[in-house]
């Protein structure tokens, strides 16, 4: 199986839009939040934390590769970008050019 280690906003998403599992170096608020809004906010790490820990890492790789994401969070998520889209699409045809 294959994880991602990433400190990058959209490479996290491009990973879980994949199911792929990720684990995420946070240096900005979209990251953490995006961790949390997918059920894995433990997933999201603050890098100072880790400088004299890097067995914590490999445990939390470990881990994410094993437990995966919730499939029924991962559905609604899907459907609630799918319904965004779906009412982007309607206000952009709508509207007059």
């Amino acid at each position: 199986m294959s994880f991602i280690v990433s400190s990058r906003l959209h490479t996290s998403i491009c990973a879980y839009s994949l199911r792929i599992p990720t684990v995420a170096f946070s240096w900005d608020d979209k990251i953490q939040t995006f961790y949390g809004h997918i059920g894995c906010p433990e997933r999201c790490l603050d890098i100072d934390l880790l400088q004299n820990d890097y067995g914590y890492l490999s445990t939390l790789i470990s881990k994410a590769m094993a437990e995966g994401y919730d499939e029924q969070l991962y559905t609604a998520n899907l459907k609630s970008v799918a319904d965004s889209l779906a009412s982007l699409n309607t206000t952009l045809c709508l509207t007059p050019r």
